[in-house]
């Protein structure tokens, strides 16, 4: 379960920015929250802002993380995801920050790492119970290296796990993560927070062709090993066309004779018998929301974290409205999976579907992108009504992070 988000100094984000999942005390939708050792935590984050405002820097840069972590990469390549911020010539000159607080059965860890394209600079994993009382931090370990120098290693670890990391310290090269070379030899216990990299967080993009392809042939394969989750799409799919009354996904051989998943649907016609037809006859719209059906499915059931870089593409607004209500119905989220996206539709910026703390903002001044929350905009009156029509309000500037004001 993703706590918080932050990062700094990456591509548009010159200073720090940080998303929250930790619910306000606000009363708004308070059966939607997920609540786990006494604390209360949003199901879904929405980001708004304006064209090239930054909001898909969000979404790259915990690709980036996540890729830091869990790709190797080549000696003597550098390390292509670490974007610096981009309108600053001395902006290479500090390094890149990135850093997560999560919930793993009933503890929170911070993890987090500052690094350029070449080294790592710091490193750091602490660890304390998840509590809605103020609990102290053990410093499970914190790394500083600088270049070409030798790592320093502090660990408040016990003498086992301490042993451990002090190991896969001495193992890990100034442009490697410790976290990484830890998850891999998989004997510490704190490799779970690697395996959160690896298993339970999920980026996708639908508005990119390339992403959205993959994410089918994802989608399509893991519904052929899972058949039982078939029905649960196929009700996803009749919920936004009525004349798909089955699905089904047969394993071909393309013309290399290498595996391929491919799916077709049961068409009802009026004057004729029913007709299967394969996805790649099916409308953008179809296709698109086949592959997020099993995303969501799989975020719903197993509690995985999806970030979704414009989810409103190619939907129609009340589909999208329809996948909220699936993240805030506890009958529906039984896994607690959360969402996070990014929107330009309005229909979600409504005080019936989401509260004041689930809704961001991404705005761009003088080329410096900043995030922030409804729930935390103040006026000379005080805070935000939760009666208030957001999108007007928003359209009409009160909100800030548009393109333009009339």
């Amino acid at each position: 379960m993703l706590l918080q988000f932050k990062l700094e100094n990456f591509m548009s984000f010159k200073d720090e920015a940080k998303i929250s999942m930790i619910a306000t005390n606000i009363h708004e939708h308070e059966d939607s929250l997920i609540e786990i050792g006494g604390n209360k935590v949003l199901p879904i984050a929405t980001i708004f802002g304006a064209n090239a405002s930054g909001k898909s820097n969000v979404f790259r840069a915990f690709l980036a993380m996540m890729g830091e972590v869990i790709l190797r990469f080549d000696k003597n390549e550098t390390h292509k995801l670490i974007r610096p911020y981009a309108f600053c010539n001395h902006a290479n000159e500090k390094a890149t920050e990135f850093e997560v607080c999560i919930q793993i059965e009933g503890k929170e860890y911070r993890y987090g790492f500052a690094r350029d394209e070449k080294y790592v600079y710091e490193e750091w994993l602490y660890e304390k119970k998840f509590s809605k009382r103020a609990m102290k931090e053990k410093c499970v370990f914190y790394r500083e290296c600088a270049g070409t120098k030798k790592n320093t290693l502090h660990s408040e670890a016990n003498k086992q796990e301490k042993k451990e990391i002090e190991f896969i310290s001495s193992m890990t090269n100034n442009d490697e993560l410790i976290l990484q070379n830890l998850g891999k030899r998989a004997i510490s216990k704190y490799a779970c927070v690697y395996q959160w990299f690896c298993t339970t967080a999920k980026v996708a993009d639908f508005s990119d062709d390339y992403d959205e392809f993959v994410n089918r042939e994802h989608a399509a394969k893991y519904i052929y090993k899972e058949k039982a989750l078939q029905k649960a799409v196929l009700n996803i799919l009749h919920k936004i066309d009525k004349a798909i009354q089955d699905i089904k996904v047969e394993k071909e051989k393309d013309y290399e004779l290498n595996d391929i998943y491919e799916v077709y649907f049961l068409h009802e016609c009026e004057k004729s018998d029913a007709i299967w037809l394969s996805l790649n006859q099916e409308s953008s719209g179809t296709k698109k929301m086949f592959s997020l059906a099993v995303r969501m499915l799989e975020s719903l059931i197993a509690g995985k974290v999806l970030f979704m870089d414009e989810l409103d593409a190619k939907l129609h607004p009340l589909v999208l409205r329809y996948i909220l209500r699936m993240y805030s119905d506890k009958e529906l989220n039984v896994g607690q999976g959360q969402l996070i996206f990014s929107s330009h539709n309005l229909i979600c910026l409504d005080s019936s579907d989401l509260r004041r703390d689930e809704i961001w903002f991404v705005e761009k001044k003088n080329q410096e992108s900043s995030l922030y929350s409804l729930y935390d905009f103040k006026e000379e009156e005080g805070s935000i009504r939760s009666d208030l029509s957001f999108g007007k309000h928003y359209l009409s500037g009160r909100f800030g992070a548009i393109p333009f004001q009339d």
